[in-house]
């Protein structure tokens, strides 16, 4: 039996509301869906590539994806975070903040141990733990904390707004609480959610505060065995609006034979698929109607195959990041996200 949500809130007041009014009603949902008959174990579900075969999650499975908005962080470890960060890539997120004595470095060890266990897929999962507590929290402090929690770990910090942002996009939730025995000193209360985003940057499952990580492992094994195509390492460059930018990136292939049969990206009026060859000392390019992608890799890099943005709506900054889509015949739609910066 299929859980339904616990859903998204409709239009959720800031997140300085209630937390208990907040997590009660997602603890209310679920059990609403256990007591129907649906636990954490074996939920079906679909999922794209999978046709019409059911598959079995552990985790809870929301029928209507929860698709993330817009947001604006800073990475702990340098740089900025954007929603398009979440394309073609698997995403465990959490709420939380790094004084945290038990849930967090619980969690977030679970994450981890999910990491390690994927072997060569780990590279397609990110770790992230937003911070509910920006006044202690800073990119220093984040950067060594999550640094305990593997390669991919990254703590997200911010802005008020830009966090209250976050908050609200997840439903996630927090409240400081004070220390009684020590002035000046607080907890903070927060969501124990877990959430699983998916490579069209949306949430497609949850998992309880301390799910055992096999369990997470084997959704995300089952996740990526239906996903033949995973996009790579995808960086475009800097280009004025109006001109013409190539994107490239690393396409491997761990299915059956396909052929990718175009792209696009909403800041582009036209893709297209180029080769460039150089004959008689004279480099040319010519458009792919479809391009062969074997099982292994194809890459996409500067004077051979890449991916052409022309007539540029805006131009494309260094640091920025660029939603790239490919389709392909047998994948279908693929979605991975661009870095622009130049050519190292």
């Amino acid at each position: 039996m299929t859980i339904h949500s616990p859903e998204k809130p409709a239009a959720p007041s800031p997140p300085r509301r209630s937390l208990p009014r907040l997590i009660g009603s997602i603890i209310g949902a679920l059990a609403v869906a256990i007591a129907l008959g649906a636990t954490y174990a074996a939920i079906a579900g679909w999922i794209p590539g999978a046709g019409n075969r059911p598959i079995s999650f552990n985790g809870g499975l929301l029928e209507t994806p929860m698709t993330i908005p817009a947001l604006h962080l800073q990475r702990a470890d340098g740089g900025t975070f954007e929603t398009a960060d979440l394309l073609g890539r698997y995403s465990l997120v959490f709420f939380g903040y790094t004084h945290c004595p038990d849930v967090c470095p619980l969690t977030l060890a679970h994450a981890a141990q999910v990491a390690r266990s994927l072997g060569d897929d780990a590279a397609m999962l990110d770790v992230y733990l937003v911070t509910v507590d920006p006044e202690r929290d800073t990119a220093e402090r984040m950067e060594t904390y999550m640094a305990n929690f593997g390669p991919r770990a990254v703590g997200l910090l911010g802005t008020a707004d830009a966090l209250d942002a976050s908050y609200q996009a997840f439903g996630a939730s927090h409240a400081k609480r004070p220390d009684p025995n020590r002035p000046g000193e607080y907890t903070v209360d927060h969501s124990a959610i877990l959430y699983l985003v998916e490579p069209t940057g949306a949430v497609r499952l949850i998992y309880p505060f301390n799910m055992e990580p096999e369990l997470i492992t084997a959704d995300l094994k089952t996740l990526l065995a239906a996903q033949p195509i995973r996009l790579r390492d995808a960086w475009a460059r800097p280009a004025p609006a109006g001109q013409t930018s190539g994107a490239y990136l690393t396409i491997q292939n761990v299915g059956r034979d396909d052929r990718l049969l175009g792209a696009s990206a909403p800041v582009s009026d036209r893709v297209e698929v180029h080769r460039t060859s150089v004959e008689g000392g004279m480099a040319s390019m010519h458009r792919m109607d479809a391009l062969a992608i074997p099982k292994g890799l194809t890459k996409l890099e500067p004077g051979g195959l890449h991916v052409m943005l022309m007539n540029l709506r805006e131009p494309l900054a260094s640091g920025t990041r660029v939603p790239l889509t490919l389709r392909f015949e047998k994948a279908g739609e693929q979605r991975t996200a661009a870095i622009v910066r130049a050519a190292n």
